[in-house]
């Protein structure tokens, strides 16, 4: 499976979050990162990152929001075969 993250610091933790996106790149549960992006705008970062199935990525989620460095709004993403199927 397929997620997309919006990551938006916590107020005060700016640079602790974009120096933490360093750490996303090893995401457990046999989670992978497709690739991580500090962005302008109405969010801080994006992450594209895949995980085998959803409980493993409520791990992951929950280990990253769980320092209370960032709130995340995460979307399940699929290719355009995929949803037409």
């Amino acid at each position: 499976m397929i997620f997309v993250s919006l990551l938006k610091a916590a107020p005060g933790k700016g640079r602790e979050a974009i120096e933490g996106l360093k750490g996303l790149c090893s995401l457990p549960a046999g989670a992978k990162m497709l690739g991580c992006y500090v962005t302008l705008g109405r969010y801080d970062a994006v992450c594209v990152w895949e995980a085998p199935d959803l409980a493993s990525a409520n791990r992951c989620l929950r280990e990253l929001i769980g320092k209370g460095v960032v709130v995340t709004e995460t979307m399940v993403a699929q290719s355009p075969e995929d949803f037409l199927r």
